[in-house]
């Protein structure tokens, strides 16, 4: 393939969710292909890894100071207008941009632009209630949760009329949508246009993280497990606890759409039956103070291990060692890396029926789905899979085998294709600049 000059446009520049770790990994492996890619993203800090290139500034502002940002970041368009003409793309690749603001797109006129939608976006139906902040809801259920005042407002300006924009001009200016499900997809194209689905990829030094930090390699069998008497409580967690009790791991940001309260409602349940049960919670985010006293309110709190923002191999290690992994989502997850990444080392998984995860957590064969929010049916689910270890070796089987299909090579690579639909192969010979910029 041709070499190209690419540039991605990002929220964050840090890998702290999904959608950034994934775009890291693309660009490695990008660059590892001949390409010569830049990134470009706000300069708000977050947990992680930095890998953007060149920033805009990202500030708070309130009044019309903000209405005035949402629509036209003047920081933002200028650090892009400045790249596009100094780095003269051959093609840009849009991921998350609420913080570079519509008005940036229409520099975007005569190059060559994909755009991936990782995510509930104020600009997809469907979606916009995910976007908003918790505070905006009557109480922080974002299942059935009533919008309160604020939140009406918010969804009026943001989904109706500043959405409205955002899609026209996203529409005149991006020559390829995709998304990484069939459920995420339909939601895109019902707002933006026709959307091809490429499914996220997991990068091979993932795997082999998993590979080194397991003596079991994934598929080899459960461990055996001893439920407890009824009624008996859960040890504190302490460096000699014993290691023979059912280990649950979650991974993700610590917010409410996380759905990370739902797993700590399941708790006492779980604890019923496996007192020795351990949970490991990997991630950071607005509501790990409220957790950690739910997680107390509940009874749970020595149960539970909050082990804060973790690189590739720390999680790799987590998931190779746990015998169950949760993704207790309550929003509609464009596709759940969490859940690729569970599959790939070997775990058996219980998931919200929400978003894509359907389209890697299969009922019955690569794992559970319950319903969102649903705490006993979660419950339910993760003590059905410690009582079997049957079923938990032949789904964990199965889903590594899933796992497998869905590497980063196979991403790039039909990312690759996205670019050469949207025109950047008729640019690579000769390059030029847009005028009127």
């Amino acid at each position: 393939m041709d070499a190209m000059r690419i540039l991605h446009v990002i929220n964050n520049g840090s890998t702290c969710g999904g959608a950034e770790r994934l775009t890291a990994d693309l660009v490695r492996a990008q660059r590892a292909g001949g390409h010569d890619v830049h990134v470009l993203a706000g300069d708000r800090p977050g947990p992680g890894e930095w890998f953007a290139d060149s920033t805009w500034p990202v500030r708070t502002a309130r009044g019309p100071a903000r209405i005035r940002n949402f629509y036209v970041n003047q920081g933002a368009r200028a650090a892009l207008r400045e790249l596009l003409s100094r780095f003269a793309p051959d093609v840009v690749h849009l991921h998350t941009i609420g913080l570079l603001s519509a008005g940036a797109l229409p520099l975007l006129r005569g190059t060559p632009t994909v755009m991936t939608v990782h995510g509930p976006e104020y600009f997809v139906g469907g979606t916009v209630r995910y976007c908003l902040p918790a505070a905006y809801f009557r109480r922080a259920d974002r299942v059935a949760g009533r919008l309160n005042a604020r939140g009406v407002a918010a969804y009026a300006w943001g989904g109706v009329v500043t959405a409205g924009l955002s899609r026209y001009l996203l529409r005149r200016h991006v020559d390829v949508f995709t998304a990484p499900s069939a459920s995420m997809a339909g939601l895109v194209e019902r707002s933006l246009g026709p959307t091809r689905i490429i499914r996220n990829g997991l990068d091979e030094g993932f795997r082999a993280a998993v590979r080194a930090r397991t003596a079991n390699p994934p598929g080899t069998g459960p461990r055996p497990l001893t439920a407890g008497a009824p009624g008996s409580r859960a040890r504190p967690v302490t460096d000699d606890a014993p290691a023979s009790g059912p280990r649950l791991v979650t991974a993700g940001r610590l917010e409410d759409v996380k759905g990370v309260q739902v797993l700590l409602a399941a708790m006492p349940a779980i604890l019923a039956a496996y007192p020795e049960a351990r949970l490991t919670v990997l991630g950071t985010g607005s509501m790990e103070d409220r957790l950690r006293r739910l997680a107390g309110e509940l009874g749970v709190g020595p149960a539970v291990s909050w082990a804060g923002w973790s690189p590739p191999a720390t999680m790799a290690a987590a998931l190779a060692a746990a015998d169950i992994a949760v993704v207790p989502s309550i929003w509609p997850e464009s596709f759940g890396l969490t859940a690729l990444e569970a599959l790939a080392a070997g775990c058996a998984v219980v998931a919200a029926d929400s978003g894509g995860l359907p389209d890697l957590v299969r009922p019955g064969e690569t794992g559970l789905l319950v319903p969102p929010g649903d705490a006993p049916a979660l419950a339910e689910a993760v003590l059905l899979l410690l009582a079997d270890p049957a079923l938990r070796a032949r789904l964990a089987a199965a889903g590594t085998q899933l796992a497998d299909q869905l590497t980063l090579t196979a991403y790039a690579e039909a990312v690759y294709a996205a670019y050469h639909d949207a025109g950047a192969a008729d640019r690579t010979t000769s390059p030029t600049t847009v005028p009127g910029r």
